[in-house]
């Protein structure tokens, strides 16, 4: 198993000089730039919300993150609490977030990478529901949490984290298909004008763009249905995305 080192405050501020430069934040906290005296660049998260438990309690869950390893989920290389401060510090992923890998051209990620990006995701988080000794939900799967490497291989983040806020989290949590981009995406789906939804630019490019993109909102719908009971587990999402029965 990798050592996790254990940080002081004033390590990480040094590091990072002085949080000043934010490379992402989200519903956990922040995500600052970090390079450590040997010369290794590091993101460092200082979680903003975190509750009042203590040092033992928080170690504990630390130690829950540190024992699940796979390809596909970022690694985490150390930690910091003292006092009110609490940091995570994990792997460099040279590529940085899917966020900003999106919206780029097809010619800079096409849609066989696309594909295969969503498969990674989903082994990832097949892995945390079923694989792994701890049963963990991640609750929090977006793009902004997605680190893609020098290959264009996924690294999931923050999977550990709702065990430190949540405890006692259930296995059934709703989901909403309601507003925004999910109802706006099945609209276009029940309707048949996928085409306007990946955008004709990018959909002339590949034949094979408009069979792929309507396999994976397929799935994407099943997967958000509000009953949690009608909703696929990992391992069934994964098969469907490999084209296996």
């Amino acid at each position: 198993m990798d050592v996790v080192r254990v940080f002081t405050y004033p390590e990480l501020h040094t590091a990072t000089k002085a949080f000043s430069k934010k490379i992402a934040s989200g519903g956990f906290g922040t995500v600052f730039e970090g390079i450590l005296s040997d010369g290794s660049k590091v993101p460092v998260k200082r979680l903003e919300t975190f509750s009042s438990q203590g040092y033992k309690q928080f170690k504990a869950e630390v130690g829950a993150i540190r024992s699940i390893h796979h390809k596909n989920l970022v690694r985490l290389k150390g930690f910091c609490s003292q006092e009110s401060h609490h940091f995570l510090v994990y792997e460099y992923v040279p590529n940085g977030l899917l966020d900003k890998w999106i919206y780029k051209p097809l010619e800079e990620l096409n849609w066989d990478t696309r594909f295969r990006i969503v498969e990674e995701i989903a082994q990832g988080i097949r892995y945390l529901h079923e694989e792994c000794s701890t049963r963990v939900l991640h609750l929090d799967i977006k793009p902004q949490n997605i680190l893609l490497d020098e290959n264009f291989g996924v690294k999931i983040a923050d999977f550990g984290l709702s065990r430190m806020w949540l405890p006692d989290y259930k296995l059934s949590i709703p989901v909403c298909l309601a507003g925004g981009a999910r109802a706006w995406a099945f609209e276009k789906l029940r309707s048949g004008k996928l085409m306007e939804m990946l955008e004709e630019k990018r959909a002339r490019h590949e034949m094979e763009a408009i069979s792929k993109a309507e396999k994976l909102l397929r799935i994407g719908v099943w997967c958000i249905q509000p009953d949690p009971r009608e909703r696929p587990a990992m391992a069934q999402v994964v098969k469907m995305l490999q084209g296996v029965p």
